[in-house]
């Protein structure tokens, strides 16, 4: 087979490797707790946002406290 025609059908095979091997690993998942409660969180490794799971709502994105403190997060939306 001519090299030509092998090179792109093996950077093809990188890309669907890569895809399929790092592609879940998009969301790291954390928990933290609030007011007693633990509470689900997922860290969006591509944009930094970051979602709590509720068990009534689903995912809810987390907006930072007023006085910017990264431990106090609170719901976007109740």
């Amino acid at each position: 087979m001519n090299a030509r025609v092998l090179f792109p059908w093996l950077w093809l095979l990188v890309g669907v490797a890569f895809v399929m091997l790092v592609w879940p690993t998009r969301w790291r998942y954390d928990r933290i707790t609030i007011e007693g409660d633990v509470v689900i969180v997922r860290l969006d490794r591509l944009t930094g946002e970051a979602d709590m799971l509720l068990p009534d709502d689903g995912w809810v994105p987390m907006a930072p406290s007023e006085d910017g403190d990264a431990r106090d997060t609170a719901p976007a939306r109740l």
